[in-house]
């Protein structure tokens, strides 16, 4: 956490091209985490999520796993979802 908020204090610091290239990094990174996410996944894991919609808690099974985006067959419904890697849990 210290390590957080000496990045916050230095933001403030900053010029607008410096917070651009910030911002490329966060942007890379956050694609980076979603292609780890989703590539620990395999076909046939049972996950959960929260949809971004409705706020509900949805759980279902992995029927693919592309790059950075997994999809989803929902429980008890005949729906799948696209789901970024990096909102999905394993569930037992």
């Amino acid at each position: 956490m210290k390590a957080l908020t000496t990045v916050l204090q230095g933001i403030q610091n900053l010029s607008n091209d410096e917070i651009n290239t910030v911002v490329e990094s966060i942007k890379q990174r956050r694609n980076q985490l979603a292609v780890q996410s989703a590539q620990s996944l395999n076909r046939g894991d049972r996950v959960s999520f929260t949809s971004q919609r409705s706020g509900a808690k949805m759980k279902g099974t992995v029927r693919k796993v592309n790059i950075k985006y997994v999809i989803v067959d929902i429980d008890g419904t005949e729906m799948a979802y696209r789901v970024p890697g990096s909102m999905l849990k394993k569930v037992a």
